[in-house]
C-alpha cells in the first residue's frame, strides 16, 4: 500500500513530499522523499535496469510517479530498523549532449 503524505522537507535543494509505501509480506516501510516535476527520464530508467531492490521495485508503484524522483529513499522494517537508504547529495540540471546516448559503434548485442 502507498500513501501521499503531507509532510514536506528540502532535500538536495527540492521541496520535497513525503510517499510512503508498505508492505507487510515483505516486513518493509519505504519512505520517499520525491521532488520536482522534470524527472520524466527516471521511471523509464528504472524500468530499464529492471533492479530488484525494493526501493526501486516500490517506486514503480507509487501512483503518479511520472516526473518526479526519489530524491532520499529510506527502508526500514517494520520495527523501525533502518535497512536502506539512498540519498541524491546535489542535482545539477544540465542539456547533456545526444551523443552521450548513442550506441558506440562496433556495439554488438549479447544474449544468453
Amino acid at each position: 500500500q502507498v500513501t501521499k503524505t503531507t509532510n514536506k522537507k528540502k532535500v538536495a535543494g527540492y521541496d520535497c513530499t513525503e510517499w510512503i509505501a508498505k508492505s507487510e509480506k515483505d516486513n518493509t516501510v519505504i519512505s520517499y522523499w520525491v521532488g520536482g516535476n522534470n524527472f520524466d527520464f527516471f521511471i523509464p530508467l528504472l524500468q530499464t535496469l529492471n533492479r530488484k531492490d525494493r526501493l526501486s521495485k516500490y517506486f514503480l508503484e507509487v501512483p503518479d510517479n511520472k516526473n518526479i524522483f526519489p530524491l532520499l529513499g529510506e527502508e526500514r522494517s517494520l520495527d523501525g530498523t533502518l535497512k536502506t537508504t539512498l540519498k541524491a547529495i546535489s542535482v545539477e540540471p544540465k542539456k547533456l549532449d545526444q551523443s552521450l546516448f548513442e550506441v558506440p559503434k562496433g556495439f554488438q548485442k549479447f544474449e544468453k
